[in-house]
């Protein structure tokens, strides 16, 4: 349940999941957004509906689930609205020990209810924020500059997250270890998701690492390369 991109878009970025719809009708949604960020336990939960259709339902109705079961005993939370999003209420998942939450949602459309044909979740509440990355760019070259970057993985939970907002991004290059005998400058970007290098002629290996931070979590990746 992971993935983020770090810093590709500014502002807070919804996740969102892809639609394959008529809008020329009302229908049940057929995607959620939700917000990737650091979350305090406690607070409520905004989830939108969108890929109704043009045709504004009536209502909307919202499930949710927790304990990655869709069985009913596991549905903590039913609401009704006349509005295509809701804020899932702190107590609730606070007092019904929610870390892992889905939710099915309904549309009221020509006097009945319409179920959407999947269910959106589940999020992991405790992962909300993390920002998940890889690192890609040469890893054999000779002694040039070379271009590195960050790459986000898909948060399988809520589709592609395009953005953590307030993610730091760090790159250095770590001082020589054992059997690591090659070494190189930081050019520029050394607080971007792209980062150039340097490596000096030198042959061997070094090492490259990038930390990426939000204010609740910290992740760190290390990136080997090759210089002959």
């Amino acid at each position: 349940m992971i993935g983020a991109i770090i810093g590709v878009t500014v502002g807070t970025v919804q996740a969102i999941q892809n639609c394959d719809c008529d809008y020329n009708v009302c229908q049940p949604p057929t995607g959620v957004a939700f917000p990737y960020e650091c979350y305090t336990r406690g607070n409520s939960l905004r989830f939108t509906a969108w890929g109704y259709g043009s045709v504004t339902p009536a209502s909307f109705k919202f499930w949710f689930y927790k304990d990655l079961n869709f069985n009913s005993a596991n549905n903590f939370y039913t609401h009704s609205s006349p509005n295509n999003y809701i804020d899932l209420p702190g107590s609730q998942i606070v007092n019904n020990n929610v870390h892992d939450v889905a939710l099915n949602i309904g549309s009221y459309c020509n006097n009945q209810w319409l179920l959407s044909q999947s269910d959106f979740g589940w999020y992991d509440l405790d992962e909300l924020g993390k920002p998940y990355f890889a690192i890609s760019g040469s890893a054999s070259i000779s002694a040039a500059d070379a271009a590195y970057y960050v790459n986000g993985y898909d948060y399988n939970a809520t589709g592609l997250v395009q953005f953590t907002p307030g993610t730091s991004v760090q790159w250095e290059i770590l001082p020589r270890q054992p059997g690591y005998t090659a070494t190189g400058t930081i050019l520029f970007g050394a607080n971007s998701p792209w980062v150039r290098v340097r490596w000096d002629g030198t042959p061997g290996f070094a090492t490259l690492k990038c930390t990426g931070a939000t204010s609740c979590h910290t992740e760190v990746k290390y990136y080997n390369v090759h210089i002959y």
